[in-house]
């Protein structure tokens, strides 16, 4: 995985204190899909601690026909 914060400006107060950061639009997207894809693994994991029961795709799409939904 390639660093996706290597172009970032700090913005600094009077002391040269550290106050915020601004990255390019690019980086900024990079960061949102990284924090997604974090987001969407964790709640996989959660599912498959607390899942009770799993069914295969298959048997998804043929259960959504009987109900009409496909």
């Amino acid at each position: 995985m390639q660093p996706i914060l290597l172009e970032k400006q700090f913005l600094v107060d009077e002391r040269g204190k550290s106050k915020a950061v601004v990255l390019n639009i690019s980086t900024y997207n990079k960061l949102l899909k990284l924090i997604e894809d974090l987001e969407d693994s964790l709640d996989l994991k959660h599912a498959i601690e607390t899942g009770s029961k799993f069914i295969s795709h298959k048997q998804l799409l043929c259960n959504l026909k009987k109900q009409g939904v496909l």
